[in-house]
């Protein structure tokens, strides 16, 4: 629980500069080990004893608690600085136990209708608060408020879509490009859905196309007598398969920079991916679920 990654800039008048990672006794000297390894952006692909270390260099590294404090202002680095939540969870079997045992009362109180799942999702975080299963800092750097943001407005442009009339414009236009089978219908919407998730969160994607697919007086299943469960399988299936690009899950995001991958990199092995699985999903939907 009290290892976690830091990143360090390599400071112009450190002492490692000009030394291969062996040669600098890095774990040694700073009890830490070295992950990775970014220069002007791009990750150094080479094995990692044997990269010279330059002036500049961002490192990834993993260690203790105990770094920051030590080597915070430490002039071989021009900057420290700790990622956050990397820290792997803590191996307390009591309060593993008491989280299990809140989430699990949550879930059968919910299902049970007892209470909203609000306010059994409430009362489960009140409780591992005052277990001290996690923190208010940790409970308060759960919430990203951006990606909260974008999903509450997105709600709101779905209903305007829906209002204006610009969902069933959108709903006849994919009807027209697409209207040469129940497959084809099925492969538009997941186009559509594909498309947008790419750009924004797949919550946000499906509240865009909500209205164009399920809207009861002008939604495509209405209006071409799609089988309800094909078509929202087949946009749920659309709005997960975000691989094509680094912004479309936060997943994506996270795991960006400290792999050095470029945005390429997830066009050319994130777009295939998508193919196989819209050609597999449709296909499975319109065979389980038929017309």
């Amino acid at each position: 629980h009290k290892r976690r990654l830091v990143e360090l800039v390599v400071s112009p008048s450190s002492s490692l500069v000009g030394m291969t990672v062996k040669e600098s006794r890095f774990r040694t000297r700073f009890n830490a080990a070295i992950i990775a390894v970014h220069r002007q952006g791009e990750h150094v692909k080479e094995k990692m004893g044997n990269i010279v270390l330059r002036s500049g260099d961002v490192l990834l590294i993993e260690t203790g608690e105990h770094f920051m404090c030590e080597f915070q202002k430490d002039p071989n680095f021009a900057l420290v600085c700790e990622v956050s939540g990397s820290q792997p969870p803590r191996e307390d079997k009591l309060h593993m136990f008491i989280a299990a045992t809140l989430v699990l009362a949550m879930i059968g109180v919910a299902t049970s209708q007892v209470m909203p799942l609000l306010t059994a999702a409430l009362l489960c975080v009140f409780g591992m608060l005052i277990t001290r299963c996690m923190s208010l800092a940790n409970a308060g750097s759960a919430i990203n408020i951006s990606v909260v943001l974008t999903i509450a407005l997105s709600f709101g442009i779905s209903k305007g879509l829906e209002v204006t009339g610009a969902a069933a414009q959108l709903s006849t236009f994919i009807v027209k490009v697409f209207d040469f089978s129940t497959v084809g219908l099925l492969f538009g919407i997941y186009l559509g859905t594909s498309l947008l998730t790419a750009v924004i969160t797949n919550n946000a994607a499906v509240a865009l196309m909500m209205p164009i697919v399920a809207d009861p007086t002008s939604g495509i299943i209405v209006t071409q007598g799609l089988n309800p469960y094909a078509a929202l399988y087949t946009m749920m299936i659309a709005a997960s398969a975000a691989f094509a690009t680094p912004i479309g899950y936060q997943t994506n995001l996270m795991v960006h920079g400290p792999g050095g991958y470029r945005f390429t990199d997830w066009v050319k092995f994130g777009l295939p991916m998508q193919i196989i699985l819209g050609i597999s999903g449709v296909f499975l939907a319109s065979v389980i679920y038929p017309k």
